[in-house]
């Protein structure tokens, strides 16, 4: 680390009144950048010299003042940053005097450097993450592939894990009073900070998973295992949820969830669901997630081309297999339903079974696939959206 001059003047305006003695930051190079004195900026300091040759201390007595030029007496200290020398830290005055005085100035300087380079490190780590993140979430992340690949060694991060795609929504204070012009710009200016420090220590996230701030406020990628189940996710989710609702003064309008992506190009679809999810969701719950069937439907009617993109319902399609088709009759028992305007009875008659039968059946898609045609209109959308189409609709 080079100790810049602004940050060496820093250091000593802030030591300088409780110390009441005159103090000296010099460079790398043995010049002052730092001083009570102003003066004295800029010139060679003789006894940092030999303190950075040496990585030693030096002492200088008055009487060996034409050894070190442009020196004062003094004590000198070299400043270590993590077992490098950087600079050194000097105090003026008869060094028997100044000695304690001048240990405790190096410590002082050093804790200050130290915690600076950890704000340029985490700036650092938050710009590459959010770069990873919006490279993966973008339309052209197909083109990005080896720069992604290049990011994600550098932050560490396994690309392959399973991750689905969350957005919350928040709001300021002053958004609530009207008198936010962005409100980008207030959660990042004003609250980032705090709220990254909330979710690094929730116990929500593990070193796999991402969360940056982006123009819907909050974007989240949370890893999950190849099997777990939806209502793992929802319940992840309320966590979140329950976390962020927990601060004040920023509160949680709402959370949305997408599908869970089986490999890093899909993240933008899921990313994209939650965005459409989050657009859409007036009136409902605080956290939605795309496998709730109500936004599910919603989502694949409102955008182009989602029922050949979306993961969810890719994940329902999974569940009607054509075993269980041939099985149950479930593609005929599905159109039938829906071509008598979702009447049990007459769609038992129009298939030439007991209505019991239908009863079954209708009861064996809602076992195997939570689906309730008769009773929820979503249901009924997403039954119609399945059985659609050539004979493909299902997936083996």
């Amino acid at each position: 680390m080079i100790i810049t001059q602004e940050l060496a003047q820093q250091i000593v305006d802030t030591i300088t009144p409780i110390v009441r003695q005159n103090i000296n930051i010099m460079d790398n190079t043995g010049r002052i950048i730092g001083s009570g004195q102003p003066d004295r900026i800029h010139s060679l300091h003789r006894g940092s010299l030999s303190v950075l040759e040496s990585g030693e201390c030096i002492e200088i007595y008055p009487e060996e003042l034409e050894r070190y030029p442009g020196s004062q007496p003094g004590v000198n200290r070299p400043i270590v940053l993590r077992g490098r020398s950087v600079g050194v830290a000097g105090v003026s005055g008869c060094p028997d005097e100044v000695r304690d005085t001048a240990k405790l100035v190096t410590m002082v300087a050093e804790l200050i450097l130290e915690r600076e380079l950890l704000i340029e490190e985490f700036k650092t780590y938050s710009s590459l993450k959010e770069q990873f993140v919006h490279l993966l979430l973008s339309p052209q992340a197909p083109k990005q592939q080896v720069q992604i690949g290049r990011i994600a060694g550098l932050l560490r991060i396994d690309p392959s894990l399973f991750r689905l795609a969350a957005v919350a929504s928040l709001k300021t204070p002053e958004e609530a009073e009207g008198t936010a012009g962005r409100a980008e710009e207030l959660v990042f200016a004003r609250y980032r900070e705090h709220l990254s420090q909330l979710l690094e220590t929730s116990g929500l996230f593990t070193p796999q998973d991402l969360f940056v701030f982006g123009d819907n406020g909050l974007i989240m990628l949370k890893t999950f295992d190849a099997d777990s189940p939806p209502d793992e996710f929802a319940a992840w989710g309320g966590q979140v949820a329950a976390a962020l609702g927990r601060e004040q003064p920023v509160s949680l309008q709402r959370l949305a969830l997408g599908s869970l992506a089986r490999q890093p190009l899909q993240l933008y679809h899921s990313y994209r669901e939650a965005q459409s999810i989050l657009r859409h969701a007036a009136g409902r719950e605080k956290v939605v997630s795309v496998y709730d069937f109500d936004a599910l439907a919603d989502y694949l009617i409102q955008e182009p081309g989602a029922v050949q993109t979306c993961l969810a319902f890719q994940y329902l399609q999974e569940k009607l297999s054509r075993r269980i088709d041939r099985t149950y009759a479930m593609r005929d028992t599905i159109q039938g339903l829906l071509a008598h305007n979702l009447n049990v009875s007459d769609t038992a008659k129009a298939l030439y079974i007991h209505r019991n039968t239908l009863i079954f059946r209708l009861d064996k898609l809602r076992e195997l696939t939570g689906l309730w045609p008769a009773r929820f209109f979503a249901h009924a959308v997403l039954c119609k959206l399945l059985v659609a189409g050539d004979k493909e609709a299902y997936c083996d």
